[in-house]
């Protein structure tokens, strides 16, 4: 296996490690890390790479993770490479040496990774695969991708038993083959350990991405509904309304003579709750619309950046 780790970003390493380009370049947008012009066009791989050579993102970085609190110690790494490179940082990246560009790159992806994991692909981690053969024999061997590993095991499916593909920076199964159940792709990766909703599994593209986040969009506004619907009888209701203005006031609209404070101003207060658990509610809907039109907005420029790929 090769030891060699670009330090730039390649459109390979996010296709390998199932992450998308666009979503990194929006979130570094969002956080405000790069302050006026760039030359590379938004949302490309180039426009990343602009980005490593800014000798002020890692500051940029760290300031902002600081004031959110999730700064947590340095890797050994990082701060190796934050004191080396605090001088250089100080300066134009185009009056640096080769070797201290290359240094100031790596630190700010190095940190990019640390802030945004989910959305960063790997500077670099192994693939292992152990492998058994019809013989019994287990061994071990080291892939550039998954796509290495699914060709090579039906290469050799007249000799092998069984693989599993590991990354060993988070000691993951994120691959397997089995001989006897044959060459049948997977419709789709199945995840049996999900680690929770908010990380992409390892396997998808950024198609299945997208379906998948607008499914669990679309599963938490139906459970939302279906808890209003749970909640509507707590809910003051058309019913709950006329009963209670019978309660309070007669035919002609005033308070009937056996009725005390206390009642009325029990009822009030009953009345007032109700309004504001109905208002938090409402509240509830607004969001859960605003997530749905966010997830159609997506959906439709994903549809519109393929309609124009093709």
């Amino acid at each position: 296996m090769s030891s060699h780790h670009p330090i730039k970003f390649t459109a390979d390493q996010f296709r390998n490690q199932n992450k998308n380009i666009s979503w990194l370049c929006q979130v570094i947008k969002n956080q405000g890390y790069v302050p006026g012009e760039t030359n590379a066009p938004e949302n490309t791989v180039e426009w990343l790479n602009e980005i490593l050579e800014r000798t002020d993102f890692f500051d940029a970085v760290t300031a902002a993770m600081a004031l959110k609190g999730s700064l947590e110690e340095l890797t050994v790494e990082i701060a190796r490479l934050k004191d080396e490179t605090a001088d250089d940082r100080k300066g134009s990246f185009r009056d640096l040496s080769q070797t201290d560009q290359q240094a100031v790159m790596r630190l700010n992806r190095l940190i990019l990774e640390a802030a945004h994991p989910s959305e960063t692909p790997a500077y670099r981690y192994e693939l292992i695969a152990l492998i058994r053969n019809r013989n019994g024999d287990n061994f071990l061997q080291g892939y550039q991708n998954r796509g290495e590993f699914r060709r090579d095991m039906k290469e050799h499916r007249g000799d092998v038993e069984w693989g599993f593909l590991v990354r060993c920076d988070r000691g993951k199964v994120i691959d397997d083959y089995f001989s006897d159940l044959g060459d049948r792709e997977k419709i789709g990766p199945v995840v049996t350990d999900p680690e929770g909703v908010d990380i992409v599994p390892e396997g998808i593209d950024p198609q299945e991405a997208a379906l998948r986040e607008a499914a669990i969009r679309s599963y938490k506004t139906h459970k939302l509904n279906t808890y209003i619907l749970d909640q509507l009888e707590y809910v003051l209701g058309s019913a709950q309304l006329n009963k209670a203005i019978e309660f309070l006031f007669d035919d002609n609209g005033r308070s009937p003579a056996l009725t005390t404070v206390e009642d009325i101003i029990a009822e009030r207060k009953k009345i007032e709750a109700n309004i504001a658990w109905l208002d938090a509610i409402c509240l509830e809907l607004r969001n859960s619309l605003a997530l749905v039109k966010e997830t159609e907005d997506g959906a439709l420029e994903f549809l519109d950046r393929c309609r124009d790929k093709v």
